[in-house]
């Protein structure tokens, strides 16, 4: 019981954003039909974003020693690095397609 009172804590900081990037998928495929093009790169984004808050979130369980195993600390060190540096990635790109979302067709009116 101990064990999911640690895994609760751990994953906490992370279920505001999971849900707030949830709620910008709904409204995405909600606003889909008027607005193609801006909510599908709103949609991309948000998913985006959702899948690297996701990753972080599992690189920061497998800092828990029974999630980690018997894996060498150079080994984790490793596995850490890389799952971080696609975590970014996926960060950076998804906010490049929130930005691009946010800014194009400014001034046109909606299809009807």
């Amino acid at each position: 019981m101990e064990s999911a009172g640690v895994l609760f804590l751990v994953l906490l900081p992370y279920v505001p954003l999971v849900l707030v990037y949830g709620a910008g998928i709904i409204v995405s495929l909600a606003m889909i039909g008027g607005h193609r093009k801006v909510s599908a790169l709103a949609l991309t984004g948000f998913a985006g974003l959702s899948l690297g808050t996701l990753i972080r979130a599992a690189t920061t369980l497998m800092a828990l020693p029974q999630y980690r195993g018997d894996m060498s600390m150079r080994d984790f060190a490793i596995w850490v690095s890389t799952t971080s540096l696609i975590a970014t990635s996926l960060t950076v790109g998804a906010m490049v397609f929130l930005i691009v979302a946010i800014f194009i067709d400014r001034g046109k009116r909606p299809i009807d």
